[in-house]
């Protein structure tokens, strides 16, 4: 039987419009409270620091930080000998004697000889010496090889006219000599064993023998030890040259004898031991972060082989940082800022030396409101 068609309404369309409205922004809010996400990365603000200390280093000595003087260790010593031949020489140039040739022109009415050595005044002031002995006849004239009396290029001169030095005074317009061709030679290319390349020769064999040393040195540790090169001492007990400064020579050899102290300790115990030196120096607002090994450095000053003691001066560059207060981590005032707002915040802690922001997912532009969802951390 036919009853007709059922009216649901409009009222029903609407209902289940909201409703489906409603399970939407739900569904929207859960999603947004439950992956909203916002990490927060502070620097704070660091600064260098340095101290020096002394540390005791003995013989079955009792490892006591408190102390922060004295640690355990040992001192072992030896000593190395050798010639080594220097042969890497490079050429410079240096001052030598001009030479060249004059002509003796004599016109006096009778031969006069001249010596060797004779002394020739350039019209420049440039004084030279004949090489042999020459007679020269007279209304002749002679040639002869001539030196420059001092070494250097101020004997390079062009042709000129010069004064017999040592002549009667009245003769020295008639009896002189000219030269026609420039002098050369007052500079060369030498290898010369200079104090310079005598000092980097000595260096060289010291680096060879200080290498050699620390091997002798190793041969004697127990398994456990090692040889600090830091905490080595080098000293020069004599040296000597096969030549003198400025020497003319391809070659040359260096004798030298070396000693080497070594101190054999653990090295953390030693920086653990400056840390909490440092650690007691620094004021409560800061906070140590690490030690910059390159930069520290150790120096034996004192040392007995015979008691097996030395004293080690070190130091030792760390950096500190500003330790952050409650405002650093309180995220009540964080909540529902946005990126800049945040970095902002943070710029006005004094501590703090910057700060970086990341929202996730992607469309998040503030901090979410459930306090577990916003993560701070701190880099050192």
């Amino acid at each position: 039987m036919y009853i007709g068609k059922i009216e649901t309404g409009k009222s029903y369309k609407k209902i289940i419009i909201f409703f489906l409205f409603v399970s939407v922004v739900l569904i929207a809010f859960v999603s947004y409270a439950s992956f909203s996400k916002a990490e927060i990365k502070v620097v704070p603000k660091k600064e260098n620091t340095a101290i020096n200390y002394e540390v005791n280093v003995e013989s079955n000595q009792e490892i006591d930080l408190s102390l922060l003087q004295n640690i355990n260790g040992r001192v072992i010593q030896t000593e190395i000998e050798e010639t080594q031949k220097i042969a890497n020489i490079a050429d410079i140039e240096v001052d030598d004697y001009a030479k060249g040739k004059a002509t003796i022109i004599n016109n006096l009415g009778h031969s006069q000889p001249l010596l060797p050595r004779s002394q020739l005044l350039s019209d420049s002031g440039v004084l030279f010496r004949t090489d042999e002995r020459v007679a020269v006849p007279a209304h002749g004239r002679v040639e002869v090889g001539i030196t420059a009396d001092q070494p250097g290029p101020d004997g390079n001169i062009d042709p000129t006219r010069f004064t017999i030095v040592k002549i009667w005074q009245q003769w020295q317009s008639s009896f002189y000599a000219e030269s026609a061709e420039t002098t050369t030679g007052g500079t060369k290319q030498a290898k010369v064993a200079t104090q310079e390349v005598l000092d980097i020769g000595l260096k060289e064999v010291q680096e060879d023998l200080y290498q050699k040393g620390l091997l002798s040195l190793k041969s004697n540790l127990n398994p456990s030890e090692d040889v600090i090169e830091k905490a080595v001492k080098l000293e020069l007990l004599e040296s000597d040259f096969s030549v003198k400064p400025d020497t003319e020579t391809s070659e040359f050899d260096v004798r030298l004898k070396i000693k080497l102290t070594a101190v054999i300790f653990n090295e953390k115990t030693l920086i653990d031991l400056g840390i909490a030196k440092l650690k007691k120096k620094i004021s409560a607002s800061k906070e140590f972060v690490e030690y910059n090994d390159e930069k520290t450095s150790y120096e034996v000053v004192e040392y007995n082989v015979e008691e097996n003691r030395a004293k080690i001066k070190v130091h030792l560059e760390a950096v500190i940082a500003s330790k952050l207060g409650n405002d650093a981590f309180d995220k009540d005032n964080l909540s529902g800022l946005n990126r800049d707002e945040i970095l902002n915040y943070y710029q006005n802690i004094p501590e703090i030396e910057s700060s970086l922001v990341d929202f996730s997912p992607f469309w998040i532009k503030s901090a979410p409101s459930l306090k577990d969802h916003i993560e701070i951390n701190v880099e050192k």
